[in-house]
């Protein structure tokens, strides 16, 4: 478990949990999206759960023993140093203290891209990274100056997951991206085509989650925090699986077979604002 100070809050055991690097857990669908192994797999996400970002990285640990993969985070591409010094570490205490000094933590909202869940999905990269797999992690959240509306910033990020297919042909490019950005058309009511749809559809699988129930740590007008989520959960078994055609502007559906509970920042107060 990665060990903090100061301001840093500790990862939870529930959170934190050592995986054998070794061996991937058992995700029903994992083993055929594998197989197919499009270009591009997004999985359009939640921000703020403890259960999307394991999700993700149960999907990027079956993927790498067959392919070579580039994780794209919603992380400032300037932080990607921090992160592949960090990948390329021990992972001892000294390695996430350094890790954990990086502004990918220091965001001015705490919507859940910098949570104690996205820090143990790079604890998990890096050790299957040293265990022999193929993984590197970018940054793939645009610099926007907000002078542009965001039809600009969903062009920038696609642009950026481009740059890393055309740098890595024979990879594939698992994104961890917020839904509204992984969206394969524009859906009625948008006012901006999603990064997703920039991309070839022939190219991409684009996961959707099962509307779930629970809460997720996000910024709302009452605040940063943890938030109540309005699905109704089906509590099935986890699974990922691909759809015959797009339904919902996604190409795919998936589930963490529960309900989903709020990921805190990984720095910051303890008790939500």
């Amino acid at each position: 478990m990665l060990a903090t100070s100061g301001a840093a809050r500790p990862l939870t055991p529930s959170v934190g949990r050592v995986d054998d690097p070794q061996v991937c857990a058992s995700l029903l669908g994992t083993e055929e999206l594998a197989e197919r192994a499009p270009r591009f797999i997004i999985v359009g996400e939640i921000h703020g759960t403890d259960q999307i970002p394991r999700l993700f990285g149960d999907i990027a640990c079956v993927v790498a023993t067959r392919r070579s993969v580039v994780v794209a985070l919603e992380f400032d591409e300037r932080t990607d140093v921090d992160v592949a010094r960090y990948l390329a570490s021990s992972g001892d205490d000294a390695a996430a203290e350094r890790l954990l000094r990086s502004d990918i933590w220091a965001r001015d909202m705490a919507d859940g891209r910098s949570s104690i869940a996205m820090l143990t999905l790079l604890r998990r990269l890096r050790d299957w990274r040293a265990a022999g797999r193929s993984i590197e992690v970018h940054g793939t959240q645009p610099r926007a100056s907000g002078r542009l509306d965001q039809h600009y910033y969903e062009l920038a990020m696609a642009d950026r997951w481009a740059s890393l297919a055309d740098t890595h042909p024979n990879s594939v490019v698992l994104i961890l991206v917020g839904s509204l950005h992984a969206h394969l058309v524009r859906q009625p009511g948008m006012m901006f085509a999603p990064a997703a749809s920039h991309l070839p559809a022939a190219d991409v699988l684009s996961l959707q989650s099962e509307p779930a129930a629970g809460s997720a740590w996000n910024c709302q007008q009452d605040g940063c925090g943890p938030h109540p989520l309005s699905g109704k959960g089906t509590h099935k078994s986890a699974y990922v699986r691909a759809l015959p055609t797009i339904t919902d502007g996604f190409n795919g559906v998936f589930s963490v077979g529960t309900c989903l509970t709020a990921s805190p920042p990984a720095i910051g107060p303890v008790s939500a604002r």
